[in-house]
């Protein structure tokens, strides 16, 4: 973590600028199926997300078997 390199497990985001959207209800990836920013515009949208270096979600579409893991430090 906070590393881009082989041997690190990277978290990152790939967005698209200039792709305007509207969060919408139906379009909310949620347990509870809501968001605070129902009605929001953002000019910009999320094209893929990685996890421990892994794709988790790409093409509006989540790997449901995907799962976090705990972050531990070196003392």
């Amino acid at each position: 973590r906070g590393f881009i390199r082989e041997g690190y497990k990277a978290d990152l985001v790939m967005v698209k600028p200039d792709c305007p959207w509207t969060v919408e209800r139906e379009c909310v990836i949620s347990k509870c199926g809501w968001s605070p920013m129902e009605g929001r515009t953002f000019n910009w949208r999320v094209e893929r997300t990685w996890s421990n270096g892994r794709v988790v979600y790409s093409n509006g579409k989540v790997d449901a078997t995907a799962r976090g893991e705990a972050i531990t430090f070196r003392k």
